[in-house]
């Protein structure tokens, strides 16, 4: 898993930078084809280390979801897996499980296409929103801000080495990934 890990975070990195000089409808193009298979797939490998299964240590699970995060545009492997283990302890329970969709988001998307279209587009940015509202789980601890202070660092020197478009298609690539059906947002839509 270490191996396929490596594989797709070099691939992804290939792609930014064959797209520094590109025009803007390929960057698109290749956000949506083949960044957004990418990220979902280094997601799912985030997903692994969660639950160590990439290694038996936690530690050695730890740094690689930070390699597996690199590309990902947005600092999320240690939250996700802070909170991924609460979700599995208590599913369901609104105040302890960061899968539940907040209640505000639900009343801000409501019933409409365009408002689920919106909430899938940004669904990346809601789910870190939810980790502060999650209780027994502090938001920010030492790995926490290691995994933002890397993010940040890689992003700039995307940004700095390749420019602007590079950029743009590691954060196409994020928000273009597969995303969840909205079945958890219709539920607590219709309980509130």
């Amino acid at each position: 898993t270490f191996w396929y890990i490596t594989g797709l975070v070099g691939l992804q990195f290939a792609v930014a930078r064959f797209v520094a000089d590109r025009p803007v409808w390929l960057i698109v193009a290749l956000a949506y084809t083949v960044g957004a298979f990418v990220s979902h797939g280094l997601f799912v490998m985030i997903h692994e280390c969660a639950h160590r299964l990439v290694f038996r240590r936690r530690l050695p699970n730890i740094l690689t979801g930070f390699v597996a995060n690199l590309p990902l545009f947005v600092p999320g492997s240690f939250s996700f897996q802070k909170y991924h283990l609460k979700h599995h302890a208590y599913q369901g329970v609104y105040d302890l499980d960061a899968d539940i969709p907040s209640r505000w988001e639900a009343r801000l998307i409501g019933h409409s296409a365009l408002g689920k279209a919106l909430w899938l587009l940004l669904y990346p940015i809601f789910q870190g929103v939810r980790s502060f509202r999650v209780k027994a789980v502090p938001p920010l601890d030492a790995w926490t801000l290691t995994n933002v202070a890397i993010q940040i660092g890689v992003n700039v020197a995307v940004y700095m080495l390749w420019g602007p478009r590079s950029f743009a298609y590691l954060a196409l690539a994020l928000f273009f990934q597969k995303t969840p059906t909205g079945r958890a947002l219709r539920a607590v839509a219709d309980d509130h």
